[in-house]
């Protein structure tokens, strides 16, 4: 047993997973930080995706989210389009080097994911699924 605190492993955790992935996809020669490889898996997850839906899972302020799109269509990853049900707002899409990408990401998590369970049963890996999401819906709590 580990005499690290639960902070210290989350934190450790998080990084390590962070480095790899950005390592897999090569995100410093791509310009890509975190933000950006964050904004892209709500986009790849979510139809008709718009950059207020993207505030809402981010929990960013609306300026800084439309600089991140901005960087985004500027690399070529994305792109807008009109949005049919709402006139104020655009759907965020991808451009063919943007599914390329998101494609390298899938992949190398898929990597990452079979590198960290190694070792670890079913019943392991559902259980830290089971217990980290309990934790995150605690710290989601809004108590007061």
């Amino acid at each position: 047993m580990s005499n690290q605190s639960l902070p210290d492993v989350v934190m450790a955790l998080s990084r390590g997973y962070r480095l790899n992935i950005r390592q897999a996809i090569n995100a410093k020669a791509l310009g890509l930080n975190g933000m950006h490889a964050q904004c892209l898996r709500i986009i790849a997850a979510t139809p008709d995706c718009t950059a207020n839906h993207i505030v809402s899972i981010m929990h960013r302020d609306k300026g800084q989210i439309a600089r991140l799109v901005k960087e985004l269509i500027t690399m070529s990853l994305i792109e807008k389009h009109p949005n049919p049900a709402d006139k104020r707002s655009q759907i965020l899409t991808f451009t063919d080097d943007g599914h390329a990408l998101m494609n390298k990401i899938h992949l190398a998590e898929k990597q990452l994911d079979k590198q960290m369970c190694e070792g670890l049963s079913t019943q392991d890996i559902d259980a830290f699924k089971r217990i980290s999401a309990r934790m995150v819906e605690n710290l989601q709590r809004d108590d007061g």
